[in-house]
């Protein structure tokens, strides 16, 4: 996923976006490539950590890594969905994971994925999601 040039134009200015991944470097892979587009990222490495980041900030969308640890996404998948929040899951796990059948729309994207992939992936969350959601 390395190297941004291909993402293009800031298209995520203003957004701010919960990045949750337990692989420290990949978590920071996804924040740089996001924030090259122009998003702000709140970076998690845990289900507590996203939590406590939902309860106390306001978010236009999500990537959630399915499986962090031994700890499952889905207590972070429902808060994302009560406040209304867009997601996408960016794992390698098989798409039959429980966790993303009780989210079928959540789209899915695998890893690794290029730039621009992942950045076009947020970009379309954005323009299905609300207004409301940018900025805090």
């Amino acid at each position: 996923m390395r190297g941004s040039a291909e993402t293009g134009a800031a298209v995520l200015t203003g957004a701010r976006i919960l990045a949750v991944e337990d692989e420290f470097v990949l978590l920071l892979e996804i924040a740089t490539v996001l924030a090259d587009a122009g998003a702000t990222v709140v970076k998690c490495a845990t289900v507590e950590q996203a939590l406590q980041a939902l309860a106390e900030d306001s978010f236009a969308a999500a990537i959630l890594d399915v499986r962090l640890v031994r700890a499952t996404i889905a207590p972070v998948a429902r808060k994302l969905t009560e406040l209304g929040i867009p997601f996408i899951y960016y794992t390698g796990e098989v798409t039959s994971e429980s966790t993303m059948t009780q989210w079928p729309r959540a789209r899915i994207v695998s890893k690794p994925a290029r730039p621009a992939v992942l950045v076009n992936a947020v970009a379309e969350l954005l323009q299905v999601s609300e207004p409301r959601a940018h900025g805090r």
